[in-house]
């Protein structure tokens, strides 16, 4: 990660038609941070991440039959 926030800026732009749901991505000292129980999944940060480092997970079949 360098730190560009590209993920963040991405990550808002989805939410954006729901601003009850902040961005799941917060960057600290050139570090981004998923928060993955407010991620929805969309990929949109791995599509704009000028250096392939976010790498997406499957949540769990057990949390999402839980949502």
């Amino acid at each position: 990660c360098i730190g560009c926030k590209l993920c963040v800026k991405a990550c808002t732009k989805v939410h954006e038609d729901n601003p009850a749901v902040e961005c799941s991505i917060t960057v600290d000292s050139f570090l981004a941070t998923i928060d993955y129980d407010t991620c929805i999944n969309c990929m949109e940060c791995v599509a704009v991440c000028p250096v392939p480092v976010i790498e997406p997970i499957e949540k769990s079949k057990k949390y999402q039959k839980n949502c």
